[in-house]
């Protein structure tokens, strides 16, 4: 049996397309919370991890990653009353995803091998509503149309979601999400899931 690498290689690329975008359907909220939100946030951390898992060839090939941004510039402004935002700027991420070895009948065909890649988003504006309900921000994008992974341009299909925010005050705001997709790449079924966290400082 041939274990093609290139695939192992076209998951990695699959991995960061699942991990950062949420929408949700929408409604007004006036609470005090609320009211805090409203404002103009600045990103200063965004962190996440997961994994991919697929079939093939009968198979079970399953990758795992993390996820670290830097040079962030990412702004959202959430306005109320209506409760609109919109966000731009951007971030890279240092993408680190380990593959694993292919065993097949107990002999090794193909040793797994961990490798960065640098993920660029550098125009992540978009608008929209956005709501907050129960602890959940609801409806604001973290990603954008298009990423450049080591230099070359790369579609992203982006996915829906809630974050919960796990923290807010006056000045700071933590979320994280947690999330799982399918996606169909060149005919192959990947599992994607993706945990992770963002936060942001009140300009």
């Amino acid at each position: 049996m041939k274990i093609k690498l290139n695939f192992l290689f076209l998951m990695m690329i699959v991995v960061f397309t699942a991990c950062s975008d949420e929408e949700a359907g929408l409604e007004t909220n006036n609470d005090p919370e609320t009211n805090m939100l409203v404002g103009t946030w600045e990103m200063t951390e965004f962190t996440y991890d997961g994994s991919g898992t697929s079939e093939y060839d009968g198979l079970t090939l399953t990758t795992v990653f993390t996820g670290v941004a830097s040079d962030i510039t990412y702004t959202m402004e959430l306005a109320d009353n209506p409760q609109t935002f919109t966000t731009s700027g951007g971030y890279n991420v240092t993408l680190t995803t380990t593959t694993p070895d292919v065993i097949i009948d107990n002999e090794v065909v193909s040793e797994g091998i961990t490798f960065d890649q640098v993920v660029a988003l550098n125009d992540v504006n978009t608008s929209g509503d956005w709501e907050y309900d129960e602890g959940m921000l609801e409806g604001i994008s973290f990603n954008a149309d298009e990423a450049s992974v080591n230099g070359t341009n790369q579609s992203v299909d982006s996915g829906t979601g809630s974050s919960e925010v796990t923290e807010l005050t006056e000045t700071s705001l933590k979320i994280s999400f947690t999330g799982s997709k399918v996606q169909l790449q060149q005919g192959i079924e990947v599992l994607v899931t993706t945990t992770g966290d963002i936060t942001f400082e009140k300009q």
